[in-house]
C-alpha cells in the first residue's frame, strides 16, 4: 500500500541515497505520495514544530530522489508490502538522509 511506502519515507533517517536519472512515475503517483507524504512527515515526533511546514519540501525531494532509483513505483509498492526487508526497500529506505539533510539541516 502506497501509505507505507510514504511512512518508510516520512519516519526514516539511514545512510546515503545514490542519484540516478528521473524515472517515470505516473503524475498520480506522485500526487499520491504527496498525498500520504505530507501528513505522515508533519505527524513525525522527529521533525519539529518549526521544521513542519518544510514537508512538502522534503516529500518533493523524495520524490526526486527515489523516482531515478526506481523507475518502476509499482514493483517498489509491491515489494515494500511483500517484502519490507529486501534490498530494494533497503535502497528506498537509504533517499531519505539525502533529503533529511537538504530540507531539515538548516
Amino acid at each position: 500500500m502506497i501509505s507505507r511506502i510514504v511512512l518508510i519515507a516520512a519516519l526514516l533517517c539511514l545512510g546515503a541515497a545514490t542519484n540516478v536519472a528521473r524515472a517515470d512515475w505516473s503524475a498520480s503517483q506522485r500526487t499520491q505520495f504527496m498525498e500520504d507524504c505530507v501528513p505522515a512527515c508533519q505527524k513525525n515526533p522527529r521533525v519539529g514544530d518549526s521544521f513542519k511546514n518544510r514537508c512538502r519540501t522534503y516529500c518533493q525531494c523524495y520524490i526526486d530522489e527515489a523516482e531515478g532509483v526506481f523507475p518502476d513505483y509499482d514493483v517498489l509498492e509491491k515489494e515494500v508490502t511483500d517484502n519490507p526487508e529486501s534490498a530494494l526497500v533497503r535502497r528506498f529506505k537509504n533517499v531519505a538522509p539525502t533529503c533529511n539533510r537538504r530540507v531539515f539541516s538548516n
